[in-house]
């Protein structure tokens, strides 16, 4: 009688042991499953249960050490957005020294894709945290930020691999900003948008100048006198072909306007003759017109 009982015991204890096992398994845990030997693969389990601490600390440095080599390498990029925008603040001050004859200002914004940048935020916050000797307990049932960590992450990691690469202009877009004579602004995706063809000629060639300054360092700057050439200038009013001229040599260009009219706000009016039926263009400096202000 007590022979039975006690195999009945050993049975249902067998069962209770096997449930147990696969409701460990269901939730995740199937790293000792491979093991032949069912003893084996309980103590190792019965083990892995006493050694959870040690687990705990081993993912919860794993995750440190992944977020901050990853923070390392996106804080770049988020320093080089602040960057840019600083230099494009600098940048529309000086477009704005200039007047564009009918437009009342004219500004470049740099407008950042605001989820990926919260999400470059977030990883590199967050990296800052473990620095400062806080934990990020990824076994734990606190909220914390686990969930935007792992939403920011998700999305990087997404955006990287659709890109092949994370570069800084993944960062932002470009509008340019307008206000025409009657105060009102508009925005606009391409530069091409906004104005007259004329207006659109004169912020071009602002902004071209005002770019290739920056390039240049201090030295460089007087060192050179860098020919631009314009073309299409009577579609530009004499006011900005004034400001154009202004702009140029005080950067250190010499403005060449191309037109099949002559245009009078320039010191000389150079004349170009076909030679060879037609073959060659043919410039000589006893052509030139000088061009006498009032």
């Amino acid at each position: 009688h007590h022979f039975n009982k006690d195999c009945q015991e050993l049975r249902n204890f067998d069962i209770n042991v096997r449930n147990t096992y696969l409701h460990v398994y269901n939730a995740g845990i199937t790293k000792f499953d491979n093991e032949n030997d069912e003893f084996t693969k309980y103590q190792k389990l019965i083990s892995a249960f006493h050694n959870i601490d040690n687990e705990r600390d081993a993912v919860e440095r794993q995750a440190r050490v992944a977020l901050t080599e990853v923070a390392a390498t996106i804080k770049g990029l988020r320093e080089d957005l602040d960057r840019l925008r600083r230099e494009m603040n600098s940048f529309n001050k000086g477009i704005s020294q200039h007047r564009i004859s009918n437009l009342q200002a004219f500004k470049i914004n740099v407008i950042p894709r605001k989820m990926l940048v919260d999400s470059i935020d977030t990883i590199i916050s967050t990296s800052h945290q473990f620095e400062q000797g806080d934990t990020l307990d990824l076994l734990s049932q606190e909220p914390y930020s686990e969930n935007a960590v792992n939403e920011a992450k998700d999305h990087l990691i997404k955006l990287a691999s659709d890109k092949a690469g994370l570069t800084l202009t993944d960062l932002f877009d470009i509008r340019f900003e307008v206000v025409n004579r009657a105060g009102e602004t508009e925005h606009f995706e391409k530069i091409d948008s906004a104005g007259s063809n004329g207006t659109r000629i004169t912020i071009k060639l602002l902004c071209g100048m005002l770019f290739i300054r920056y390039l240049l360092s201090d030295q460089e700057q007087n060192l050179y006198r860098i020919p631009i050439y314009i073309d299409e200038a009577a579609d530009i009013d004499p006011q900005n072909q004034k400001a154009i001229i202004e702009t140029a040599l005080s950067f250190g260009f010499v403005p060449i306007f191309a037109s099949v009219k002559p245009q009078i706000s320039c010191d000389y009016i150079v004349p170009i003759r076909s030679v060879k039926d037609g073959a060659q263009n043919w410039v000589d400096e006893k052509d030139w017109i000088e061009v006498e202000h009032n």
